[in-house]
């Protein structure tokens, strides 16, 4: 009786050894799969990715719950508690997106009267990737034409489009993967597209991912690319590889393919601001560009490929970059610290000191930065402002500029728009209403709009 026991011991603490030493080798395995150490070569590119699918089995599940579930992928649970604010004396616009039974819906607000305008839908059926994902890529950027269709993107897909009043798709682009901001030229439409591709790294024989941003100009009439410019290009024809080549960040997390890999983001580019006039500062046609992990702003003259400035300084981690009068643009400045966070509850061994700079206002808020092409100076209109607000978004978020020099803030990831008049605070509200939970949805890079004479 007591050898059974004993044998029967053996046997579980045997089995239990090989299950733990069989679960350690999976686990190395699968990160150098990820790594790319294993299955690298171009030949084992099958395998791997059969290998990194069934891996990836478990959230292909999750993920299909949460699009049967109809669940808002872009709710913000914690939202600042907040007095409504409206003293606007004239109509002010905006168009935005809502994810709602199972489709986007894009609008067109007056916020003055808190009065929707206009609607436009779009669905799955017109969606091209995996239909589990259709909820979960960031609508974005809507942008109204004079003929009530818009141009709009859901960032991160295959999808950029153009949609008449009644929501008939007129074109849709379906070649690339688009994000971020959809901006209007004087001969066409400007965005952001990015690749996934492999750098060898010819000093350790292997190649990593590497995600290559570029800025294109899309016909507004068909949809198609005109021009596309690499940013890697640009960088390598100006001799500025060490800004590329030598950044240390390295972005984790979900790649355009959906699939869970390690990626070099250098450049996470997010703006392409057109000018739509000659000054003495620019010409028509040229572009201010906005790279966020390398905290620069480009400004680049496509007509003849020519790298006018490089702009760095008090900003960084930004996103949205505006033109404002002839020898100023402005900057929406996340002011987002690339130093990974703990919590003040994480067990970390060992004794560190700490340092604490309270007079620097890097990590205060989220600022509006104005950068004078003239003088080459920085200032910031609403320092006081938005530190009093607590105004802060660690990612995303967008601004405009009015005639009247007012200022519009969308803080994405706080779900609330704000406009400042005079240093005044004339405008606070959440900008989606509360849905059944008491939550919100954020917004989506809102357009602002002053006089829409044609909905009249």
């Amino acid at each position: 009786m007591e050898n059974n026991k004993m044998y029967k011991f053996l046997n579980y603490v045997q089995y239990t050894v090989i299950v733990i030493a069989f679960s350690m080798l999976f686990g190395w395995f699968t990160s150098n799969v990820y790594q790319g150490t294993f299955l690298a070569s171009e030949q084992m590119q099958y395998v791997r990715n059969c290998f990194i699918n069934f891996i990836s089995f478990p959230s292909k599940i999750s993920q299909t719950v949460t699009y049967l579930k109809g669940t808002n992928y872009f709710e913000v649970v914690d939202t600042k508690d907040i007095e409504v604010i409206n003293k606007l004396d004239k109509d002010l616009y905006i168009t935005n997106a809502i994810y709602e039974d199972k489709q986007y819906t894009f609008f067109l607000k007056n916020l003055k009267t808190d009065e929707i305008i206009h609607k436009w839908h779009f669905n799955s059926e017109n969606f091209k990737g995996e239909q589990i994902n259709f909820n979960q890529f960031f609508p974005q950027s809507v942008t109204l034409l004079e003929d009530m269709s818009i141009v709009a993107m859901l960032a991160g897909s295959k999808n950029i489009f153009r949609l008449d009043k009644d929501s008939n798709i007129m074109w849709i682009n379906q070649n690339h993967y688009f994000h971020h901001s959809i901006e209007r030229g004087n001969d066409g439409i400007w965005t952001c597209i990015s690749n996934l591709v492999k750098f060898k790294n010819n000093s350790e024989n292997n190649w990593h991912l590497y995600r290559n941003d570029e800025i294109a100009k899309l016909d507004i009439d068909t949809g198609k690319i005109i021009f596309k410019k690499s940013l890697t290009e640009l960088f390598e024809e100006n001799n500025l590889e060490h800004y590329l080549y030598g950044f240390a960040f390295n972005d984790h997390g979900v790649t355009n393919q959906a699939t869970p890999e390690d990626y070099h983001d250098g450049f996470h580019l997010n703006d392409v601001q057109p000018a739509l006039k000659n000054s003495a500062y620019y010409n028509e046609g040229d572009v201010f560009i906005s790279i966020r992990n390398n905290s620069r702003i480009l400004h680049y003259r496509p007509k003849t490929n020519t790298l006018i400035q490089v702009i760095e300084g008090s900003f960084f981690q930004q996103h949205d970059v505006d033109i404002i009068s002839d020898h100023e643009i402005s900057i929406f400045n996340n002011n987002r610290p690339t130093i990974p966070s703990f919590s003040t509850t994480d067990n970390i061994v060992g004794d560190y000191e700490v340092i604490t700079n309270t007079n620097a206002p890097k990590f205060k808020s989220s600022q509006v930065v104005v950068y004078n092409l003239a003088t080459k100076q920085f200032t910031f209109p609403l320092k006081d402002q938005l530190e009093e607000q607590k105004i802060y978004t660690n990612l995303q978020g967008v601004h405009h500029t009015l005639s009247d020099k007012s200022i519009f803030i969308e803080p994405t990831y706080e779900g609330i728009f704000y406009l400042f008049k005079n240093q005044e605070l004339i405008y606070r509200n959440y900008a989606n209403p509360r849905n059944r939970k008491g939550n919100f949805e954020m917004p989506h890079w809102v357009k602002v709009y002053e006089n829409l004479d044609f909905i009249k």
